[in-house]
């Protein structure tokens, strides 16, 4: 006689209720730092001569909080750092990016190089970290890249 209740080969479906609804509360949270990213236009210039200096800052802020998510939330980068890297906007972004670094040995301004390649840097970190947030969320870019037009 067969015993009631759960069969050898049914699988239990509350690890299944339970993982989806820890992906659903990450990619709210990815959600939300996506969103951060989008709020830098709204910082105002707070009547400083340098209108950029405090979307800069901010923008930095977002960065290093985004960082420190993305190490929190995933176990290795290299795999995902290599997806981003394998695109040519990527690489010619990239050697922008160390072409740039070089020009201090021969600008005319150095203070002034090291003030632009620091917005340059944290632009570039920004792209890195949108573009970790948006590798595991591919339907949401297109939502995205209209948000990111109105604006």
């Amino acid at each position: 006689m067969k015993k009631k209740g759960k069969q050898p080969n049914q699988a239990d479906p509350s690890p299944t209720i339970r993982s989806s609804s820890a992906s659903q509360r990450n990619s709210g949270i990815d959600l939300f730092l996506l969103f951060a990213y989008l709020l830098v236009h709204f910082i105002p210039a707070m009547s400083r001569l340098d209108s950029m200096a405090p979307q800069c800052f901010y923008l930095a802020i977002v960065d290093i909080l985004v960082l420190l998510y993305l190490i929190w939330k995933r176990k290795s980068f290299i795999p995902d750092l290599l997806y981003i890297f394998s695109t040519p906007f990527a690489l010619i972004y990239l050697a922008f990016v160390l072409w740039a670094g070089a020009s201090l040995f021969y600008s005319i301004n150095p203070n002034e190089m090291i003030v632009c390649y620091a917005r340059l840097l944290t632009t570039f970190i920004a792209f890195i970290n949108i573009s970790l947030l948006l590798k595991d969320m591919r339907s949401l870019f297109l939502t995205l890249a209209y948000a990111f037009w109105l604006l």
